[in-house]
């Protein structure tokens, strides 16, 4: 296996020594931007619509780039080429791009006379033994006390990493189901988004997920979409309540990495017949034949699956 390497402020370097200085704007109030995109036999997935997600985040807090697009999509593909197992073309990779707001001048003391924005990018090989039972036993959820960050005080739109609220939501819902996700209610009591990704809900054949402007838009719940027109199923963009939730043919989760896990149970209640729905196994599917591999036995086989 080969050494994985980073890229950071323009330059190549081992990944174990790819830091930042504790001055630095994204530790120091976790002043941090950023996306993330998987692989799909080493190719990455949605990139342009990754990158296009990553410029409205860096454009809302006001972080300015020098590289283009094109740069950061050629750094991608060399740290995919470089971090890559040989001859492992189904044990895919994860990339993260992240930006913070650079030094924090007082705390630098004048060890860093740039005030430009940190910028890096690097790998991780996706973990798919975190996932993989899921898809056949399902995520469960926990509505947690804790509420979503209202959008008059941080915009939903902007994808960060000052994340102490999911950090504490995470940790109380765990307390109760362990291995459960939280998700958060906004202050007038309809659902959000966890942590890791979009929550949507099956009520016959439509597919709904919460109101645009309420929870950050998934580049996966906008492939989830795609697929689903070409299933005869519609799409909708609804505020949902608790009970509706509760109420619904299925609910699923999407995220980038583990693409689509169903939902069994929230608040330790069963949705529908406490087992992952026709909708969800469909899509699934036909996410599978588009990207040449099969996500659930990839999964399941830690990235040794079949192709599609």
């Amino acid at each position: 296996m080969p050494d994985p390497i980073a890229w950071l402020n323009g330059t190549l370097v081992p990944f174990a020594e790819a830091r930042l200085p504790v001055w630095d704007l994204g530790i120091v109030q976790g002043a941090t931007v950023t996306d993330m995109i998987r692989t799909f036999r080493l190719r990455p997935f949605r990139l342009e619509q990754h990158l296009n997600r990553l410029r409205r985040s860096l454009a809302e807090v006001g972080f300015g780039i020098s590289q283009s697009d094109d740069d950061l999509e050629t750094i991608v593909n060399r740290l995919i080429e470089a971090n890559a197992i040989p001859d492992e073309p189904l044990l895919d990779l994860g990339v993260v791009i992240f930006v913070t707001g650079g030094p924090q001048a007082m705390y630098a003391q004048g060890l860093q006379e740039s005030d430009d924005p940190t910028i890096c990018v690097h790998t991780f090989p996706l973990a798919f033994d975190r996932w993989a039972a899921k898809y056949e036993e399902g995520q469960s959820l926990v509505i947690p006390e804790i509420a979503q960050v209202p959008a008059g005080i941080l915009n939903p739109q902007i994808k960060y990493r000052s994340r102490l609220h999911w950090y504490l939501a995470d940790r109380a819902a765990r307390s109760k189901v362990p291995g459960a996700s939280a998700l958060l209610l906004d202050l007038d009591g309809f659902i959000t988004e966890t942590n890791s990704g979009n929550v949507a809900i099956v009520e016959g054949d439509r597919i709904v997920a919460p109101s645009v402007g309420k929870v950050l838009e998934g580049v996966s719940l906008e492939w989830i979409f795609e697929l689903a027109g070409s299933l005869g199923l519609h799409c909708r963009r609804e505020d949902i309540d608790v009970e509706r939730l509760t109420a619904a043919d299925e609910v699923f989760v999407t995220s980038t990495t583990y693409c689509l896990l169903p939902v069994t149970r929230v608040d330790g209640v069963d949705v529908g017949d406490g087992r992952p729905g026709r909708v969800a196994r469909r899509l699934l599917s036909a996410w599978s034949s588009c990207v040449g591999v099969d996500i659930v036995r990839q999964a399941e086989s830690g990235g040794k699956g079949q192709q599609v």
